[in-house]
C-alpha cells in the first residue's frame, strides 16, 4: 500500500531487514577504524512494521551512524548501537553513541538549519545531519528526540506509529503436539538455526520432530507428511526453487516460504497465487515459536 504525501511515497515496511542491511553497510564503510564498533539490537524487533519512505529512511539512519562515527576520538573510538525497540503504540529506532557528546549549550540550538556541532572543519557535523533527520523524519510522520551528556555520548530516538503486519506475515510458528517439522534450506546454518530454535521452545518435549533437508529431489522423493513445511526460495546449484517444491507437492497450505527475497514482486505473487506465508530469513532468529495445546 503506497501513498504520496508532499513528494514523499510512503509504504508499510517491516523495519528490522532494513535496519540490519544499512548496518552491514556502515561496518564495511568504516572497517578500517578498527576502534569503531557498530552493534544491532533486533530482539525486540519482531513483527514491528512502520509506514516510511525507505531511502529517506535510510539516507537518516546512514547519516546518523556517520555523525557519531566523526565525532569520535580517533585515539579512542567508540560504540555505536542501533537498535529497534517496540512501545504500545509505536515502534522506536534508537542511535546512540559512547563518544565525546554535545555541550549544553548547543544541544539547545541543535537541529536548527545551520547550526552545527561536531568534527571541526568538516560540513558534515552533526548539527546539520540532526536538523536534516529531524526534518525528514518529522515529514514522515514520525517523532525525533537527541538527548546528549558531554563526556557520555548522544542518544538519538525517532519514532514511528505501529502499522498493522501485512497478510502475508507470518506472527509466530504454532507447533502441534506429536507432528512432524520440515526445513528445506541449502545452507546448514539455517538448520542449525531451527534446531536450536526448536530446543529452546522445548519441542521435544512434546514430541515434534525437526527433520532437515538441503536438496529438493530428496524432499520430493521421501514426500514427508508433515504439519509444517519451512521452505527456502532459492536453493543453490538445483533446478527447483522452494515454491516449485511447494507446488509439486501440493502442500501450499501447510508452507511457509523464508528467504531474504520476500521483497521480490515475482516471489511475491506467486505466494499470494499459492496461499504461502513469508517470514524474511533474517528474521528466523526472532520469530515466536508456540506450542499449540
Amino acid at each position: 500500500a503506497e501513498k504520496e504525501q508532499g513528494k514523499m511515497f510512503k509504504s508499510i515496511f517491516l523495519l528490522a531487514p532494513l535496519v540490519d542491511s544499512i548496518v552491514s553497510e556502515k561496518r564495511i564503510q568504516y572497517r578500517d577504524r578498527l576502534n569503531i564498533s557498530i552493534e544491532v539490537d533486533l530482539a525486540q524487533s519482531y513483527g514491528l512494521f512502520a509506514e516510511v519512505n525507505t531511502m529517506d529512511l535510510k539516507r537518516v539512519i546512514s547519516n546518523l551512524i556517520n555523525n557519531s562515527c566523526e565525532a569520535f576520538n580517533s585515539a579512542t573510538g567508540g560504540t555505536i548501537n542501533v537498535a529497534i525497540r517496540n512501545y504500545r503504540d509505536k515502534v522506536g529506532l534508537i542511535v546512540a553513541d559512547n563518544g565525546q557528546g554535545i555541550p549544553e549549550s548547543i544541544m539547545a540550538k541543535l537541529g536548527q538549519q545551520g547550526v552545527t556541532h561536531g568534527k571541526e572543519g568538516t560540513a558534515s557535523g552533526s548539527g546539520l545531519g540532526i536538523y536534516h533527520a529531524k526534518k525528514t523524519i518529522t515529514g514522515l510522520g514520525g517523532e525525533f528526540q537527541i538527548a546528549s551528556k558531554p563526556g557520555m555520548g548522544t542518544i538519538i530516538t525517532i519514532t514511528f506509529p505501529k502499522s498493522l503486519p501485512p497478510k502475508w506475515f507470518v506472527t509466530e510458528l504454532q507447533l502441534p503436539p506429536h507432528s512432524q517439522i520440515v526445513a528445506l534450506d541449502d545452507d546448514q546454518a539455517i538448520h542449525n538455526l531451527w534446531n536450536g530454535r526448536f530446543q529452546s521452545a522445548r519441542a521435544q518435549d512434546q514430541q515434534i520432530q525437526l527433520t532437515s533437508y538441503t536438496s529438493a529431489e530428496n524432499l520430493i522423493k521421501d514426500n514427508p507428511d508433515a504439519s509444517l513445511y519451512l521452505m527456502d526460495y532459492e536453493l543453490l546449484g538445483q533446478q527447483l526453487t522452494g515454491l516449485d517444491v511447494i507446488e509439486k507437492m501440493g502442500i501450499s497450505s501447510k508452507s511457509i516460504l523464508v528467504t531474504s527475497r520476500y521483497e521480490e514482486k515475482h516471489i511475491f505473487e506467486k505466494c499470494e497465487k499459492l496461499g504461502v506465508k513469508l517470514i524474511p530469513k533474517n528474521m528466523a532468529a526472532f520469530v515466536p515459536i508456540t506450542i499449540k495445546s
